[in-house]
């Protein structure tokens, strides 16, 4: 199973290619143009995230990007060609900055993929920012089982399977936002998080504004815990959640998923999983591979070996097994059908049918029905 998470700014793909050679590495340009929301001038305030899904019962990858906007020309369709040269099944979106207010969820076609957003919002001067969304590929579509928008910041999507994956998109406020708007993004993530099965493997991925310092996380780039990163802490503690790419001893360039337009650079976007599934998740840092969407976001990306088991699927009732079409075509055959129904049902003693009971009489007729179909009638081929 591959996940790949994308976030406001366009982060670069983490993992591995498809044949097994990891995706190149290097920094992620600064850009010019509007600030993000990860940014608060004239402090830079750093943050970002995204996620890919591949349904393999081999090592997948999940990766995490930051895109910034896709409003801008051909940034769109970079996307989705990124993630098709990477075999990447689903990216988690932050910061595309479609505006679409009258439509909760909204679907764009993406060559052979699929993006569906949910609406950015806009400022008081006007300008549109934020929106969260999932890129899917055509494996995963036919895989979804359910996509939901539960704020402007969080996004949730089931892909079917045995156990079932959960897959959460959140773009958390930027760190110099007011405590109650990052304290009111936690207590709806946290009842998000409350109504996923514990046995659903579950990931969740986006830009989190949060730097986790040494004290906090053993293998990490910043040097200290920021307030989003404190929220971030409790929050993980509190579900028994850590984050992948903080717990492989990894270079330094291979750490960090944010640079400023002033060139300083911070780890801000994350994939976290479930402690349960630790012996699951076999690596994961950040790549430089979407560096061409134009995002100061690099994709974050875990390596994951699960063993998925197909669901079980009811047997079909065998009256679906006749072929309808051919008694349907053969008058004969259906005037004799009629017949011998009709028989059967006559043939019935009057002791086994009470006929001021309708619901007896309805289902004895039913019972003949079928009786005769499945001795006398064509299956299908």
């Amino acid at each position: 199973m591959e996940f790949a998470i994308n976030c406001t700014r366009v982060p670069l793909r983490q993992g591995t290619r498809p044949n097994g050679i990891p995706a190149d590495v290097g920094p992620a340009p600064a850009l010019s143009g509007p600030v993000s929301d990860h940014v608060t001038p004239p402090r830079a305030s750093i943050d970002g995230d995204a996620l890919n899904l591949n349904r393999r019962v081999s090592p997948d990858g999940e990766d995490t990007l930051n895109a910034r906007t896709l409003g801008s020309l051909g940034r769109l369709e970079e996307l989705g060609a990124n993630a098709e040269s990477h075999g990447i099944d689903i990216i988690a979106v932050q910061e595309h900055r479609f505006y679409h207010p009258d439509n909760i969820l909204k679907y764009h076609q993406v060559g052979s993929y699929q993006l569906v957003t949910s609406s950015a919002s806009k400022n008081t001067v006007n300008s549109t920012v934020g929106g969260i969304g999932f890129l899917l590929s055509s494996k995963a579509s036919d895989t979804l089982f359910s996509i939901e928008s539960i704020s402007p910041r969080i996004m949730v999507l089931e892909i079917d399977g045995n156990p079932k994956t959960t897959l959460v998109c959140v773009y958390s406020p930027h760190n110099s936002s007011v405590a109650d708007e990052i304290e009111n993004f936690y207590a709806t993530l946290r009842s998000t998080i409350e109504q996923v099965p514990l046995h659903n493997f579950l990931v969740i991925a986006g830009d989190l504004n949060a730097r986790l310092g040494p004290d906090e996380t053993k293998f990490t780039f910043n040097s200290k815990t920021n307030r989003n990163g404190e929220m971030l802490k409790d929050f993980l503690e509190e579900f028994n959640l850590y984050t992948s790419n903080n717990s492989f001893m990894k270079p330094k360039d291979q750490l960090w998923t944010f640079e400023s337009p002033l060139g300083d650079r911070a780890q801000i976007d994350y994939l976290i999983f479930r402690k349960k599934w630790r012996n699951s998740v076999r690596d994961s840092r950040s790549y430089s591979s979407f560096s061409s969407v134009g995002s100061d976001h690099r994709i974050v990306s875990a390596t994951v070996k699960l063993s998925l088991r197909s669901s079980k699927k009811a047997k079909p009732h065998p009256m679906k097994m006749i072929d309808w079409e051919e008694v349907l075509s053969n008058p004969d055959m259906s005037k004799q059908f009629t017949i011998d129904v009709y028989n059967t049902f006559q043939s019935l003693s009057t002791s086994e049918i009470d006929a001021e009971n309708i619901e007896e009489v309805y289902s004895s007729l039913i019972k003949s029905t079928e009786e005769v179909a499945l001795a006398t009638l064509p299956r299908r081929k």
